[in-house]
């Protein structure tokens, strides 16, 4: 199997789990209006779709140790799809709610059994960077995603965003069904049980270094999810700015994690430690943070504007520089027990993203910025502290 084809093909499969969201965030406040509901409950989708993945990062991986990398993967793929099918058809918002838990599933099991095959395949220097190539997706979607679900929307409806996903989804089960092989040349003969799943998750928990790792990661994804939950209502309907000129700010943004991403990849080909990759990024997200405090102080719309979207764009740029290198530091601490290390950090890290999203959107004016400020703050700040928990504890050992 070509590692550079199988590459771009993982890539493809991660702009499409991505953009499950990227996509709609433009038609947020259109679709509160068609179904009669909140932006409390209609964040819920986000909320809902991390929930899902949540559910199943924890199991993906395991199910492949049993049934095959490459069957759990494309599962993953369909179920996604067909999810997104439906919610173009579907008529109630709690339906939709539904709905996004399954996609969340399906993305779920993508994400898992990816890092699972570039494992099989790669040793550690060659993972990070395949994971590097990997984040090109997650640095695309929120590039060209929310453009194009700015014009689906404008052409037809947000329902054309959903139809969009699904379709891409289908063909990219079909080429995945000739192109992947199975890496997986040791499967087990027997899932263990659920208790036994439960005690293994909370084994890896109490590992310190492990702890830690995953707070860094969480902190710094769930203070980019709070903006994700806000921007839309802030910028659209609070700033004023039209759904095209509001996706433009996401391609902006994409650009910043396109930027960390490559100063990422160019450290770990520098032969520069993970761990200080990770310090690197956990201080850019404090400084992210701090501009975006700019944004309380001033009452020119411009000003909080620029303000706002510089301390988010800094922000991206640390979750660039700590999420692939501690997906791979968590997954290689545990040799044996990679898969179930690296579903609980997952888990964990969309499931706070997800709560985030929510919780931010339970702000309402004049508070909506400033709750979105202090929280996302209050994320950075704990990831900084895990990071000098973690120094302390790797300099013991």
């Amino acid at each position: 199997m070509n590692k550079r084809v199988l590459i771009w093909l993982l890539l493809s499969m991660t702009f499409l789990g991505v953009s499950g969201t990227d996509i709609y965030i433009p038609s947020l406040p259109q679709m509160v209006r068609d179904f009669h509901t909140t932006p409390t409950i209609m964040n819920s989708t986000i909320l809902f779709f991390t929930v899902g993945m949540a559910i199943s990062v924890l199991y993906s991986g395991v199910l492949s140790n049993r049934f095959g990398r490459k069957v759990v993967l494309i599962a993953g793929v369909l179920v996604f799809s067909l999810a997104g099918l439906l919610i173009v058809f579907a008529e109630t918002i709690w339906l939709v709610l539904w709905l996004r838990v399954i996609q969340g599933i399906g993305c779920g099991g993508i994400i898992v059994v990816q890092r699972l095959i570039l494992r099989d395949t790669m040793n550690e220097r060659e993972q990070i960077h395949a994971g590097g190539m990997l984040a090109l997706g997650a640095t695309i979607s929120p590039a060209i995603a929310p453009i194009i679900g700015a014009f689906l929307a404008k052409l037809w409806s947000w329902h054309l965003c959903f139809l969009f996903s699904a379709v891409l989804g289908a063909v990219i089960t079909l080429i995945s069904l000739v192109i992947i092989k199975e890496t997986n040349t040791t499967p087990i003969k027997k899932l263990p049980n659920l208790v036994s799943y439960l005690h293994d998750y909370m084994v890896l928990l109490r590992d310190p270094i492990c702890l830690n790792l995953v707070i860094i990661l969480t902190m710094t994804f769930a203070a980019y999810f709070a903006f994700i939950g806000i921007s839309s209502y802030l910028y659209i309907t609070n700033l004023g700015l039209s759904p095209i000129v509001y996706s433009y700010i996401f391609a902006l943004l994409a650009g910043s994690y396109f930027a960390g991403n490559s100063y990422m990849m160019y450290l770990n080909k520098s032969g520069i430690a993970s761990s200080q990759i990770i310090k690197q990024g956990v201080l850019c997200g404090v400084v992210g943070g701090l501009i975006s405090f700019l944004s309380l102080i001033g009452h020119h719309h411009w000003l909080i504007l620029i303000s706002l979207t510089v301390g988010v764009v800094i922000t991206r740029i640390a979750a660039a520089l700590v999420i692939n290198p501690i997906q791979i530091k968590i997954t290689n601490h545990f040799k044996e027990r990679g898969a179930l290390a690296l579903g609980i950090a997952i888990c964990l890290q969309f499931g706070l993203a997800g709560v985030a999203a929510a919780v931010v959107g339970l702000f309402t004016e004049p508070r909506l910025l400033y709750g979105f400020v202090c929280l996302s703050n209050a994320f950075l700040i704990l990831a900084a502290l895990s990071f000098f928990i973690l120094a302390r504890q790797e300099s013991r050992s």
